[in-house]
């Protein structure tokens, strides 16, 4: 299969190293499309109005022994110089990772990790996005592991490659595959697993402000049905995503008349 890789921890991030070999090493024609940097957090931005934009900056490379393209902008762009011909044909499966902590609960839509795969599903290319569930500012922990069950879930979605255009989310416990109890299917928690309890302000250099969040984790239990849940009971999680779609206005009927 013709893959694309790309994540937003950029070209140097160890969970893309990981997961570019193994997928070559199982026979598949793969390609790393990614930022130059780290671009957490970059959502589905593109970084500017591409229609105005003079032209992006891109460096070939090779990491891992695998053909790579460092991408001066975030995953989002990344995909579409993909799709649009910089590594030669389209993809036929993007997969966006091996991110560097959890993409879990409603935190998915910031991610630029999640972000990767909604685009490409929004141009028809399916795609699995792949966590590893590391603790905040930890950048080391079992990425084989990841690897291992990603390569498992596209071998089982090929099977299914009649069903259509998917955008899969799978995050693993950062635990040696040994330990790793199965995965589920799972479905979004409320939360990913902690809250923002506030920010804190400290002054920095020119009577400027440094601003940073503070969160806590929270004691709940959920379910293992959700995402959140089936990671604390150290099963890997495998959600299906939705990119844009219009939904129904509830209460809305017709035209607004007569305001304007």
């Amino acid at each position: 299969m013709r893959i694309a890789v790309s994540n937003d921890d950029g070209i140097d991030g160890r969970g893309i190293a990981v997961i570019a070999r193994r997928l070559a090493d199982a026979g598949h024609d793969v390609t790393i499309v990614c930022p130059n940097r780290d671009m957490s957090g970059a959502g589905t931005s593109t970084g500017s109005d591409l229609r105005g934009s003079d032209g992006v900056l891109v460096e070939e490379t090779e990491v891992n022994g695998v053909r790579a393209f460092a991408v001066d902008g975030p995953p989002a762009l990344c995909v579409l110089l993909a799709l649009r011909g910089l590594m030669g044909a389209p993809p036929e499966l993007l997969v966006s990772g091996i991110n560097a902590g959890a993409n879990l609960g409603v935190s998915t839509l910031h991610s630029g990790t999640v972000a990767a795969v909604v685009t490409a599903a929004n141009f028809g290319v399916s795609g699995l996005a792949v966590s590893l569930v590391l603790p905040a500012r930890v950048h080391d922990g079992y990425f084989e592991t990841a690897a291992s069950v990603a390569l498992v879930v596209i071998e089982e979605l090929a099977k299914r490659s009649d069903d259509g255009v998917f955008t899969a989310n799978l995050n693993v416990p950062n635990i040696p595959l040994e330990e790793l109890r199965g995965l589920r299917v799972t479905e979004l928690d409320s939360s990913p697993g902690f809250r923002s309890k506030g920010i804190e302000i400290r002054d920095s250099v020119q009577d400027a402000k440094l601003v940073r969040f503070l969160y806590e984790a929270l004691e709940c239990q959920p379910p293992e049905t959700t995402d959140v849940g089936a990671i604390a009971a150290s099963f890997a999680s495998l959600g299906w995503l939705k990119g844009i779609a219009t939904a129904t206005s509830p209460n809305w009927q017709g035209e607004i008349v007569g305001r304007f």
